[in-house]
């Protein structure tokens, strides 16, 4: 049998947390939700105009704001309390996915 106190253990000790399990579920749901938003996005995009450069036009401005604002946000969020800062964030990206729900159900 192998020791415990490999790299094995070391490297996967945190998942003995009740608590981390938890965060790492919600995460892997929350980034699979985050790209299929993405690619959801990209679909209606490219289903309403069937140009290829507006498919680019439009990817870009949706990431384009991230540029400037990473750096600021990054700063923002150590200053303040963090779990108001994401329960906001995610408040706000559910608002956005709301919004483009109803609007690809209103066609």
């Amino acid at each position: 049998m192998a020791p415990t106190s490999g790299w094995r253990a070391r490297t996967f000790a945190s998942f003995a947390s009740p608590t981390f399990r938890a965060y790492y579920v919600g995460l892997l749901f929350n980034m699979a939700g985050f790209w299929l938003r993405i690619a959801a996005t990209n679909w209606f995009a490219f289903e309403l105009t069937g140009s290829r450069a507006s498919l680019g036009i439009i990817t870009m401005a949706a990431l384009l704001p991230w540029v400037p604002i990473a750096p600021i946000a990054g700063v923002w969020a150590e200053r303040i309390d963090q779990r108001k800062y994401l329960m906001a964030v995610y408040l706000g990206v559910a608002l956005v996915n709301f919004v483009f729900a109803a609007g690809i159900t209103a066609g």
